[in-house]
């Protein structure tokens, strides 16, 4: 696991894993749709990541910083921020949004970045607020990974 993040199972578990859980990753852009879930594998996403010849992902977003209602002003301008960081380093992304299982929360505009290695994008999480990404490399399941203080 790279430095800087610590994976939500286990002993220290984050007291937020299980809402992170109950979220469906989604992608829905430029054709392309396909669902993400924490522990799972997707093919549509392998074949993806094979297409552009990368091996690994990240999902984040920069919506809601520390998991707490922000001005959705603020939240657009965040989100444009990031992406225009994540266009301006060349690696292809798609647009989806993070979908709350129960619907008690607002869908999160978010990014499928590919080609992002875990500690960037830990990296990238940290200078939008954000406590958590979702994370992965070809032919495994989705990682949820929380940054560490």
């Amino acid at each position: 696991m790279p430095s800087g993040a610590r994976g939500e199972g286990g002993r220290g578990a984050h007291p937020r894993a299980a809402v992170y859980r109950a979220t469906r990753y989604e992608v829905d852009d430029g054709g392309v749709r396909l669902a993400l879930r924490i522990d799972a594998p997707c093919a549509a996403l392998d074949a993806l990541l094979a297409a552009h010849g990368v091996e690994e992902w990240a999902y984040l977003t920069a919506w809601n910083p520390g998991g707490r209602p922000a001005p959705a002003a603020a939240n657009a301008e965040a989100q444009a921020r990031l992406e225009a960081e994540v266009t301006a380093s060349g690696r292809p992304f798609l647009r989806g949004a993070s979908v709350a299982d129960a619907g008690d929360w607002p869908p999160e505009p978010s990014l499928l970045v590919l080609g992002l290695p875990r500690a960037e994008a830990l990296a990238l999480a940290a200078r939008y607020g954000q406590e958590a990404i979702v994370a992965g490399r070809r032919g495994g399941a989705a990682s949820l990974l929380f940054r560490t203080p």
